[in-house]
């Protein structure tokens, strides 16, 4: 499954990373497979079909997946 990374993860992993899961799965599965790869920072929020998940949300074929870490700036 590919997630699409942003701010400090795409400067990290770059754009798009494989994880090692298939769907249908949970939000908290893909969060799971992130940490164990490492590819996680504190605060990371994920995003299904651009709308912000929770850990029970569900994760489908077509569902379009993004890790947004916080950010900091003006």
């Amino acid at each position: 499954m590919k997630v699409r990374l942003f701010a400090g993860l795409r400067e990290k992993f770059g754009e798009v990373i494989d994880v090692p899961i298939t769907a249908p799965c949970t939000v908290a599965d893909v969060q799971n497979e992130l940490v164990a790869m490492n590819c996680w920072l504190p605060g990371t929020r994920l995003a299904v079909d651009r709308k912000f998940a929770i850990a029970e949300d569900a994760v489908g074929l077509d569902s379009e997946i993004a890790a947004i870490p916080p950010v900091t700036g003006g």
